[in-house]
């Protein structure tokens, strides 16, 4: 008997779901996990505006956050990581925004406005971006 009502209670959860997360994502937050060599969003996309990044940096080293627009997806960038300092140019790159270093174990919040368009949230210290720290987010029209 515990057992029904236990996965009835997921089924409730569940299909309730959908809803809630579609109006979270039009009022509310991206949370964003970063660790060793991840980011991850809990949404692919979000409505124009003023949106809350909610940062958890779970690894076991510093990391940083950083916004940038593009029309192309983070994996496209990957080849134009410089050799050289093992980072993606920032100055060639649009960034509305940052909320910088993310020390291990530490969180953190910011809010930015973001039009709509493509954007890729990324850690840019050296060798992350291509070893696999950036996440693609598309901010869709009201």
């Amino acid at each position: 008997m515990k057992r029904l009502v236990g996965i009835g209670a997921f089924l409730l959860v569940l299909i309730g779901a959908p809803i809630a997360t579609a109006q979270f994502l039009k009022t509310s937050a991206v949370i964003a996990v970063v660790k060793e060599w991840k980011i991850a969003s809990n949404t692919p996309s979000h409505v124009a505006g003023p949106i809350t990044f909610y940062l958890d940096n779970q690894g076991n080293i510093d990391h940083e956050f950083v916004i940038i627009r593009t029309d192309v997806l983070g994996k496209a960038l990957v080849p134009k990581v410089d050799p050289t300092t093992m980072r993606l140019d920032e100055s060639t790159l649009t960034s509305p925004g940052e909320y910088g270093d993310l020390p291990a174990g530490v969180t953190g919040t910011f809010t930015i406005n973001l039009p709509a368009g493509h954007y890729v949230l990324m850690c840019n210290i050296a060798d992350h971006y291509q070893l696999g720290m950036y996440a693609d987010l598309e901010v869709t029209g009201n």
